[in-house]
């Protein structure tokens, strides 16, 4: 959703995104390996850092773009070196592996990648477990290095022989009832102590089982030993594996095989103890321990085995939408329309949130119905005549219990709030705006049009024009916290910011707010409503007190009829329709003001009569275009296949393809375009890799639309 509260006419504006043009990424040391399961060349490849901590799935093109990240180069310096090499950049390759690399902590100097994508990504995948199940003290045992060659064969036998063992047991058990909700769990000779140690024994063991079975899995399929850590935690004191790459060796086929055999590990154990002794009085105890267990590391709204699998196997555009699902997807929000979601994905995995959640939830509510009775008594009767240990051991048993199902109703609560009712409060904001903010007269009016006329929106004009507007307007002093501009509500005013700074802030369906940017005086904002009279599609929040200027839609309207100001009208609306394309499109939605003033400062607004050709057919010329004003015709091989609109933007393939012009443009009307040489567009592309990715997009839809 665009933001009609236009960031990008201010070339004051702070972003926390550094400038692509100075990054230098240079990458962590480590080890390249080429197809695991496959000897085609147009396999995927995979990066391992030196001590096998981290790996990173690539697509093939990294083998060209990995040697050039040694912290020499820039960005643009490294797409200038692909460029001369293969003729062009295949852009969502290029940004695709840096971003993967950063997001890994695979490559130092790239903080310009750390956008509110990448870091949405890292909050949801990376999240920390609760403080319950975080170790107290970790330490690596075994680094890992490659050991073998792979065998898909020997990985598959070994998967599917894990599954069928585990299953078979798993179910051959419930059937005869040894799985039942135990009323004593974890009450061993009347003893919670010894249930304590039996968790903690119990616990140790199904996970250290689970991550060799893990690294056995790895082994075979990568060739490589997993990194192995040795952790003590409250409950358990475990050999752990935190290596993934088992999930990015054998793409999703092989991957989803390593995660279901994996998954099941954590009841190996007891499926083994259950076909040893099947009469053995603790079965039902390391069940319910392996239940737990499973349901802590398959948790979808944390990082978890079950969070790395979606992350690595399926991780694309609909990634972001993916994790948590509840809290990522509002429930008000109901239709998917981004078409490039994988809709099978986000089903499948919301379906798994949902039924993780539902299940967490009624296995505590069940341990904790059949065992309240009998711990609070147990409490009671240490409390009164001891001992002391078997008191504190059924304190810390309800206390696990209590919060864990306090945790999940608390989670629950949260989402549902921020679903349902902070998308909804756009009408308190309003309110609440309304009665802080203070109309007052505006002094020294001469040097504050002075400073207006720094503004990109209003550069050049003549300072009669902006002291006309300014006349027009009311000041009002607006204190900190105090919304200026309210998402979801209309309004036909421009608001200048002549004092302070203010925060554009989106509230999402989800419920969740996301900062896009912040504005420091002068500068202006919500130019674009006064175009398009649309909905605001964002806050704008006083983050001091601030001054602003409000100009009404009318001032506009008059200063455009005016006698002798008429030229300089133009020239100013020329600048807000530019504006209003520049904020609406898809294009430019996350640019920062850096790349936004190329188009407003460096590139030359030029008119073409009606049916003259901007562009022509096989010619080798590589200037981009923005159409500001008017329509124009997209000719191939002398047939019409397709019209541009006010908005649209051509050009684009020659210079991203390097290749002659696939189609001739011709004017249906007199059109009004803003122009970028070859040496302009490359900065930007440089400079910001969304505009990159959505070109080349854009510019392959277009080849198929001509094929």
């Amino acid at each position: 959703m665009p933001i009609n509260e236009s960031p990008n006419s201010n070339s004051s504006l702070h972003t926390s995104m550094p400038s692509l043009q100075h990054a230098r990424p240079r990458l962590k040391a480590g080890h390249i390996f080429g197809s695991l399961v496959s000897t085609s060349q147009d396999g995927p490849l995979l990066f391992e850092t030196s001590d096998g901590a981290r790996q990173v799935s690539l697509p093939t093109y990294a083998n060209d773009i990995l040697p050039l990240l040694d912290g020499s180069r820039t960005i643009p310096d490294i797409l200038e070196t692909l460029h001369r090499a293969h003729g062009r950049v295949r852009f969502k390759s290029f940004f695709s592996t840096l971003q993967k690399l950063q997001t890994q902590g695979c490559l130092d100097g790239t903080e310009a990648l750390e956008t509110p994508a990448a870091k949405a990504r890292i909050e949801m995948f990376e999240r920390e477990s609760i403080w319950l199940t975080r170790p107290i003290f970790s330490m690596n045992l075994v680094s890992g290095k490659m050991v073998s060659e792979p065998s898909v064969l020997a990985f598959s036998l070994f998967a599917v022989g894990t599954l069928i063992v585990t299953l078979s047991f798993l179910l051959g058990s419930i059937g005869l009832g040894y799985v039942n909700v135990p009323s004593g769990f974890l009450r061993i000779q009347d003893s919670y102590v010894k249930g304590l140690l039996f968790f903690f024994a119990a616990a140790s063991i199904l996970v250290t089982a689970k991550t060799m079975i893990k690294a056995i899995l790895s082994m075979l399929l990568t060739g490589s030993r997993s990194s192995l850590n040795l952790e003590l935690g409250l409950f358990s004191f475990v050999l752990r594996s935190y290596d993934d790459k088992i999930y990015m060796a054998g793409g999703r086929t092989l991957g989803t095989l390593a995660f279901a055999a994996v998954a099941s590990s954590y009841f190996f154990i007891f499926a083994v103890a259950s076909a040893a002794a099947p009469h053995w009085s603790r079965l039902d105890d390391l069940f319910w321990v392996s239940l737990i267990l499973a349901l802590i590391d398959l948790n979808p709204f944390r990082k978890s085995e079950l969070s790395s699998f979606f992350n690595i196997v399926y991780n694309q555009r609909s990634s972001a939408q993916l994790l948590p699902y509840l809290q990522n997807r509002g429930v008000l929000d109901f239709q998917v329309n981004d078409r490039y979601l994988d809709v099978g994905v986000y089903t499948a995995y919301s379906s798994v949130a949902m039924i993780w959640t539902m299940l967490g939830y009624n296995v505590l509510l069940a341990l904790i119905n059949r065992n309240d009775a009998i711990l609070i008594t147990t409490m009671l009767a240490s409390f009164k005549d001891g001992p002391l240990a078997e008191l504190l051991a059924a304190s810390i048993l309800i206390l696990a219990l209590g919060l864990s199902f306090l945790y999940l109703i608390v989670d629950l609560v949260r989402t549902l709030a921020k679903n349902v009712l902070f998308p909804m409060s756009s009408s308190r904001f309003s309110k609440r705006s309304k009665k802080k903010i203070t109309p007052h007269v505006l002094e020294n009016v001469e040097a504050i049009a002075q400073s207006i006329l720094k503004i990109p929106l209003f550069t050049g004009l003549h300072p009669d024009a902006v002291l006309f507007l300014l006349s027009k307007g009311e000041a009002r002093t607006v204190p900190k916290g105090t919304h200026i501009v309210v998402q979801g509500t209309s309004s036909t005013e421009l608001y200048v910011l002549i004092e302070g700074q203010v925060a554009v802030v989106r509230r999402h369906k989800t419920g969740a707010a996301e900062e896009l940017t912040s504005l420091q005086a002068p500068t202006v904002f919500g130019e674009n409503t006064i175009l398009a009279n649309k909905q605001r599609s964002a806050d704008v929040i006083a983050t001091e007190t601030s001054i602003v200027i409000a100009i009404p839609r009318k001032a506009i309207d008059e200063l455009i009829h005016h006698s002798v100001l008429r030229t300089e009208a133009e020239v100013l609306l020329d600048r807000m329709i530019l504006g209003q394309y520049v904020a609406s499109s898809e294009l430019f939605k996350d640019a920062p003001s850096e790349v936004v003033s190329l188009f407003f400062n460096e590139g030359t607004i030029v008119n073409v009569a009606t049916g003259r050709h901007i562009i022509e057919q096989g010619r080798t010329d590589k200037d981009f275009y923005l159409l500001i004003r008017g329509s124009v015709d997209v000719i191939h091989n002398g047939q019409i296949v397709s019209r541009l609109q006010q908005g649209d933007f051509f050009g684009e393939m020659a210079l991203i393809m390097n290749a002659p012009r696939s189609a001739t443009i011709m004017t249906r009307e007199p059109c009004r375009l803003l122009k970028l040489t070859s040496a302009q567009f490359w900065r930007v592309l440089s400079q910001h890799a969304s505009i990159a990715l959505y070109l080349e997009t854009v510019s392959e839809i277009r080849i198929g639309e001509i094929a």
